[in-house]
Formats: structure tokens, C-alpha cells, sequence
């Protein structure tokens, strides 16, 4: 009981200094529990008409993902625990297949049960003021951070992407149909192995091992491509 109280009071003075002194070596506190989401830096892209928000990560966010890389300690049971020197990072990047996704301005559809003249057919939008956020996706194990994903496949898998359009997009609905407007995209899709390792000693006496698991990040939306979506009722 002695020697565990010892040790807490240790691990106290320490933690206060962002230190942490075990048996062999001394290793760096990282707090990885901030949101740094707030600090992240817009940055407008245009595919032709579309318009596509993103972000680029702060400083604070990026050198808190280097910091991950280097061997370090968690001493609260946060995102992952562990008082043994380890460090995170990603190996095995392989590009997947991209994925598809399907985004309807209005759930509402326009019928046209009264006009076959052409010239007459009813009018559906995509207007300024609608858009559409492809949230960040991303999947990690064995305690790697996003920033660690960040700083290695970069900030566009890692955060999230408003699509919008610059100028209204209108089609009209044929007679006998019921029309709306369809806006299909595709993100990049990325695999990954998630590694923490951990080293217990020094020099040519330490003892290393690692801990892996899958990973997995989407990207930035691209090939985005508005069409008029019909059906007969």
C-alpha cells in the first residue's frame, strides 16, 4: 500500500509538469481530449457550378498529430489509456473503391398532370440556398487519433464538406410525371492499419510491441452531377 501511494504522488508531481517520469525513461503528457474543430480553417474549392467547403486543420490540431507520432503517455481514461510509452500512427494506406452518395435538394415532388405543351411544364430548383454537409468519416482503432489520420492522408479525410450550388439549377417536368432534381457525387475511400506501439526500457534493453487494428477515411466529394430525377405515378 505504501509503494502504491508513492507511486500516486509521483505521478501527481509529474502530470503537473506535463512530464511523466516512469521507472525507465521520462515521456511527454499528451492531451489528447481538446477540440480543436473550432480553429480549423474554411477553404472554398469550385467544381464548374458546385461549390465545395472544407477545411484545413489549425496549427494546434496538426502538431498535436506529430506529437502522437513520437512516444508519449496518456494518463487519463480518455480516447485511449496507457501509462507505458507508446506512440500512434497509420501504415498500409491503400486507396479503395469511392463511394456514391445521392442528395435531393427537395424531398418534394412536382407533378405534371396538366400541362403536354412543352412550354407549359413545371419548373424544379436547386437554388443558392440549399446545400448539403458530407460529414467527416472516419474509423480508427487501438487508440490512433484523427489528427495522427490528418497529418498522414491529409485534412480532407478527416473533415467535413458542404456542397452547394453557385447558380439555381432548374429542369422541368415532363407531362405525366412526377419530377425533382438528384445530385450524385463520389468521395475517395482510403484503408488503412491503425499501430500503436509501445516501448518498455532503453537503449539497446527496451522492449518494444505494437497493437493494430483496421482504419478507414473518406474524402473530399468530387464528380458532382445534378440531373432531373423522374418517376411515373
Amino acid at each position: 500500500m505504501k509503494k502504491i501511494i508513492a507511486v500516486l504522488l509521483t505521478l501527481t508531481m509529474t502530470f503537473s509538469f506535463g512530464l511523466i517520469v516512469l521507472a525507465k525513461g521520462s515521456y511527454p503528457i499528451i492531451d489528447d481530449t481538446v477540440d480543436y474543430s473550432s480553429l480549423r480553417i474554411p477553404v472554398i474549392t469550385y467544381e464548374g457550378d458546385f461549390i465545395i467547403e472544407s477545411f484545413e486543420l489549425s496549427d494546434e490540431e496538426i502538431e498535436l498529430g506529430k506529437k502522437l507520432q513520437d512516444f508519449h503517455v496518456h494518463p487519463a481514461m480518455t480516447r485511449h489509456f496507457s501509462l507505458i510509452a507508446h506512440s500512434h500512427s497509420i501504415r498500409d494506406i491503400k486507396d479503395g473503391t469511392a463511394k456514391q452518395y445521392v442528395w435531393n435538394p427537395s424531398s418534394i415532388w412536382v407533378r405534371n398532370s396538366l400541362y403536354p405543351n412543352e412550354s407549359s411544364w413545371p419548373a424544379v430548383s436547386w437554388t443558392q440556398s440549399q446545400s448539403t454537409t458530407a460529414s467527416a468519416t472516419v474509423s480508427t482503432s487501438v487508440g490512433v487519433d484523427n489528427s495522427v489520420v490528418s497529418t498522414s492522408v491529409g485534412a480532407s479525410f478527416t473533415t467535413s464538406h458542404t456542397i452547394s450550388t453557385s447558380t439555381t439549377i432548374t429542369f422541368t417536368v415532363p407531362y405525366q410525371r412526377d419530377g425533382r432534381i438528384k445530385v450524385n457525387y463520389y468521395r475517395p475511400y482510403k484503408t488503412f492499419t491503425c499501430v500503436t506501439k509501445y516501448v518498455d526500457g532503453l537503449g539497446g534493453s527496451a522492449t518494444t510491441w505494437e497493437e493494430t487494428g483496421p482504419g478507414n477515411a473518406i474524402g473530399t466529394p468530387y464528380n458532382i452531377v445534378a440531373t432531373l430525377e423522374l418517376k411515373t405515378y
